[in-house]
């Protein structure tokens, strides 16, 4: 038995090997794609966050027409924001 799967796996290997060797190398627009576009989309959804808290406070302090318009607008902003970054949920984003 070990004589018919020594082969295959030897075979295996070097064919990942192989396979490897002939790979295109990734890095760079993926490296891209992180610097122009999931970096600034989180940073965009911290300042929205961040906006949207003062909207609130605001509201809370001082409860008028104007600051409800206010924390609604900056509310949709923060869902524009997280919508344009939701597809970007792996790794450390996504565990925390």
């Amino acid at each position: 038995m070990v004589r018919v799967f020594a082969p295959l796996v030897l075979i295996c290997l070097f064919s990942v090997g192989a396979a490897q060797a002939d790979a295109p190398n990734l890095e760079p627009p993926v490296k891209r794609v992180i610097d122009s576009v999931i970096l600034p989309g989180y940073e965009a959804l911290q300042a929205a966050s961040v906006d949207q808290d003062k909207a609130i406070a605001a509201l809370c302090a001082a409860p008028s027409d104007e600051n409800v318009s206010k924390a609604r607008a900056a509310f949709s902003a923060l869902v524009a924001a997280f919508s344009r970054i939701e597809a970007f949920r792996f790794g450390p984003a996504r565990e925390e």
